[in-house]
Order: structure tokens, then sequence, then C-alpha cells
């Protein structure tokens, strides 16, 4: 009677044990995909995407899964902010690709600017973990549109800028998500400040004696990546002329200078 139950206790501790060996082995993976979002710039650039991200239609977005094994089907559903589904539709992968790439969808309406659209992608693997169902990783995307460039507007700025001098310029850009503002001079860029009110930016920029030609230009990126550039009104003067020079300074003599400066600081 003993020698039977022990049997029994020993059949009961290898089906456990077979069992947790089995449910943990890659039969029953339990990792589930790894899902990215990225939205297309150029032909060469790209930047990933969170939660909430400003679109221009014109610019393509790439969802990338990626599983060890293998993605089996994917699904992308959108609705706008009033709740109408505008997009809604699964797609069953069947050569279980371990990384699969797909174009978010747009939605076949019109895409009016501030129009929002949230965008719930699923992503499921090969795995036979959750009763053979797979492992499922679901992704949430609202975007924004906006279709429209930045405004710039110079507000105030000097009357020329000399070769070797710099020039003041104030401006104004109207947009709802600016992303980056730069000024240049043709060569080099510089950096620029808020000023006085929301929107309002000055920057002092120069025209180095080593640049031999002057392009002012300001250029705004908002966050839908679209971009706008204009032209800075300076007349340029080249009537400036400036002596070069070669002065020899001894080792010693610089040497002497340096250490007064330091004394003098300290």
């Amino acid at each position: 009677m003993k020698f039977k139950t022990f049997i029994k206790l020993f059949l009961l501790v290898v089906v456990i044990v077979g069992a947790y060996a089995i449910y943990n082995s890659k039969f029953f993976e339990r990792n589930p995909p790894e899902v990215a979002i990225y939205m297309s710039i150029d032909k060469k650039d790209r930047v990933q995407l969170g939660n909430e991200a400003y679109w221009n239609p014109n610019k393509q977005i790439t969802i990338q899964a990626t599983d060890d094994t293998g993605i089996r089907s994917y699904k992308v559903r959108a609705v706008t902010s009033d709740n109408v589904v505008v997009f809604d539709k699964e797609e069953i992968v069947l050569d279980k690709p371990k990384e699969q790439t797909f174009l978010l969808p747009k939605p076949e309406i019109k895409l009016p600017d501030g129009m929002k659209i949230h965008y719930k992608i699923s992503v499921t693997d090969w795995s036979n973990a959750h009763f053979f169902s797979g492992n499922t990783t679901t992704k949430e995307l609202d975007l924004i549109v906006d279709t429209q460039a930045p405004l710039i507007n110079i507000v105030a700025n000097s009357y020329k800028i000399t070769y070797g001098g710099s020039a003041l310029l104030i401006f104004k850009v109207i947009d709802n998500g600016v992303r980056s503002i730069s000024v240049s001079n043709g060569e080099d860029d510089f950096k620029v400040f808020p000023f006085m009110k929301p929107g309002y930016y000055a920057v002092i920029l120069a025209w180095p004696v080593q640049n031999n030609f002057f392009n002012g230009t300001i250029t705004v990126l908002d966050k839908a990546f679209n971009q706008k550039r204009v032209s800075i009104p300076l007349i340029k003067d080249m009537s400036a002329r400036y002596r070069y020079s070669n002065i020899k300074v001894k080792e010693n003599f610089l040497n002497g200078k340096l250490n007064e400066l330091v004394d003098t600081i300290g």
C-alpha cells in the first residue's frame, strides 16, 4: 500500500515538474514582440515617436515589430477625437518573420489641420503562451494633423552688416509646435534667445573676416517636420578693409605674460 502511494506521489511530482518545464520552455515563450514607431523625415533620416506627435500626412510612419518566435499578426485601428472609426484592419503573417515592417495606414478621409487621430496598434507573435494565442504588444499613438509650415515675421533688424562686423535681428515665429530655430550667415550658426514675449526671438549674428560671403537666413522646423526658411534683409557692406600682420613672440615673453595673467586672476 505504501509502495502504491509512493508511486502515485512520484508520478504526480513528475507530471508537475514536466508541466512546469514545458510551460517555461521556448514552446511557451512569453516575451511579447518589441514594437517601435518611426516617422520618416526624408529619404535617409527618421525619428522614433512616443505616444503623441504632430503629423503631416505627407510623412510616412513606419511600424517595426520584432520577435524571436516570429510575427503572427498585426492589427491597426484608428478613431477620431469624436470616436468615429476611420480604419480597422488585421493582417495575418504566415511565414513567421522575426521582423515585420509595415506602414501606418492613412485614413481615407479629409484631414484638416488640428484634427487628432488615435491609433491602436497590436502585434501578436507565434508563441504558444496564453493558451496558444501568443503574446501581444499594444501601442497607442495620438497624431495631431499639421500641414502648415511655420510663419516667420521679421520685427526689426540692423540696417546693414559690414564685412567683419555684426548685426541685430528680432523676429517672430507663429506655429503650434516649434522643434528648432536656427540663424545662419551661410557658414556659421548663431544662438537664438527668447525676446520680450512668447514667440519672439533675438539674435546677434556676425560676418567674420574669414568668410568671403554673407548669406543670412532664418530656418524654423516644427514638430511635424514642416520647415520654413527666409532670408534676412541686411545690406551687405564690403567697404571695410583690414590689415594682416605676423608678429613674432618669443616663448619666454609669452610665458611671462601668462604668469602675470594667472597672478592677476588669482
